[in-house]
């Protein structure tokens, strides 16, 4: 398996005990860690006993990144980039509450995505399964990742996919095998209220498997998931 994400990052959760806004805030606990949608499925996959590579863009100062890929003993092909890896930052209060700062994504130069292209098109083969997940770097066009599946699915590969809005929907045309959307982005998709109850959901994610997909798993955060 290929865990595919094109904008890795640092996560970084600031412990403080009241967040006042305008006014000087001391941190009580800090974590940084490398991450990003493919740095976490890779490190998933291994942690439930599985193969994987992660691949995708490197930014400079990833090498934070890298390393807690190489301590956990996952493979690792990224197509460095000149572009800066950004830091998310999540500040939590002592009620629990959470304050989330992200920063803008990477910027791809031509030459970058094609050697990306050529990166993923030495894996792409019968019977080898590519997750593409999470959010474009900031000049990526929204039918990045329909383009990037339709190539690999020539060559015999599988898709799974997990992104949101416009990626979503366009990608969603090429059947992937598996898609793993959350409460809010299969909402959003139909364009729909919620109503509170799982039929609903449900019946969403019947609808979407109606397109092509052969599976969907639906995250609904707290309440655990579906599929």
């Amino acid at each position: 398996m290929i865990s595919f994400g094109l904008n890795p990052m640092y996560g970084k959760v600031a412990d403080i005990g009241t967040l006042h806004v305008g006014e000087l805030n001391r941190i009580e606990h800090l974590r940084v860690d490398g991450s990003g949608k493919g740095v976490n499925v890779s490190l998933t996959i291994l942690s439930l006993g599985g193969n994987n590579v992660a691949a995708g863009f490197m930014g400079t100062g990833g090498e934070g990144i890298l390393q807690r890929l190489e301590e956990n003993q996952v493979q690792h092909n990224f197509v460095p980039v000149q572009s800066r890896t950004r830091t998310n930052l999540k500040v939590l209060d002592a009620n629990g509450i959470m304050t989330e700062l992200n920063e803008p994504g990477l910027i791809i130069e031509k030459d970058e995505w094609e050697q990306l292209f050529e990166t993923l098109a030495s894996y792409a083969a019968p019977g080898n399964v590519f997750t593409l997940s999470g959010s474009l770097p900031r000049n990526a066009s929204a039918d990045t990742y329909l383009l990037l599946a339709q190539k690999l699915q020539q060559k015999g590969a599988a898709i799974v996919l997990d992104t949101d809005g416009e990626p979503f929907r366009l990608a969603l045309k090429t059947t992937p095998a598996f898609i793993k959307p959350n409460r809010f982005e299969l909402l959003q998709y139909f364009g729909v209220e919620p109503d509170g109850t799982l039929t609903q959901l449900r019946d969403l994610c019947r609808r979407l498997l109606a397109q092509g997909p052969k599976a969907a798993v639906l995250s609904m955060g707290a309440d655990g998931a579906m599929y």
